[in-house]
């Protein structure tokens, strides 16, 4: 390393500071890099499942790791819709108190989440088919109450949407800023959350009919 006797800070640089950012970085970079390892996993024991079609463990562990990450990523898109509507002073134009929105969807989420992964849990416990079915069943219980904890953020989300535009606060008349052709405000985080949202309901959508339909469907 180059050193010389130039002082090229003005500052003595905060060695607390630091430390306390790269941190807090490296636990956000583990917590995604965790939710993808996961569906490397799961995707990994699908792969190896070519050649054993027999193993049930296999076989619930691909069905489990595959179902389960989405609904992480969809309890921090929950998170953002609460975080949008703050900063705008917007909460009286919601449905739902902004105080509760992100507590009561997430709690939904988490619901869906044990109940899919009791299903895998059952569906590990035992060998026998009836198991199998028993707990695929309770995977398809988790991914309705998914459906129906998302669709009514999705209906939240667009009748808030709908309303702020309508009669917007002070806060989000400020707030606006077009570059090009996109909006760089509180709107075009609204839209990518919509886009996200639109893509976990469909997937969540498929996997629900998928699972119903059992093995034979």
């Amino acid at each position: 390393m180059t050193s010389s006797t130039y002082v090229l800070y003005q500052y003595t640089p905060s060695l607390v500071a630091a430390v306390v950012f790269a941190t807090l970085f490296l636990l956000t970079t583990t917590v995604h890099l965790w939710q993808r390892i996961l569906q490397i996993i799961g995707y990994e024991a699908r792969a190896v499942s070519h050649f054993h079609t027999t193993s049930t463990t296999l076989y619930a562990l691909q069905t489990l790791l595959v179902l389960l990450v989405p609904t992480l990523y969809a309890a921090s898109i929950y998170r953002v819709l609460g975080r949008v509507i703050k900063p705008l002073w917007g909460g009286h134009l919601s449905y739902v108190p902004v105080k509760y929105i992100t507590f009561i969807f997430v709690m939904g989420g988490a619901l869906s989440f044990i109940l899919q992964g009791a299903g895998g849990g059952v569906m590990r416990s035992n060998g026998s088919a009836d198991l199998l079915v028993v707990g695929q069943w309770i995977i398809v219980a988790g991914l309705c109450v998914q459906l129906v904890f998302f669709g009514a953020f999705i209906i939240t989300s667009i009748c808030l949407h709908c309303r702020i535009t309508q009669s917007p606060t002070q806060e989000a008349k400020d707030s606006i800023n077009i570059s090009g052709l996109f909006s760089r405000d509180w709107r075009g985080l609204v839209f990518a959350l919509y886009a996200a949202s639109v893509l976990i309901l469909i997937r969540s959508i498929y996997r629900t009919i998928e699972s119903s339909e059992l093995p034979d469907g």
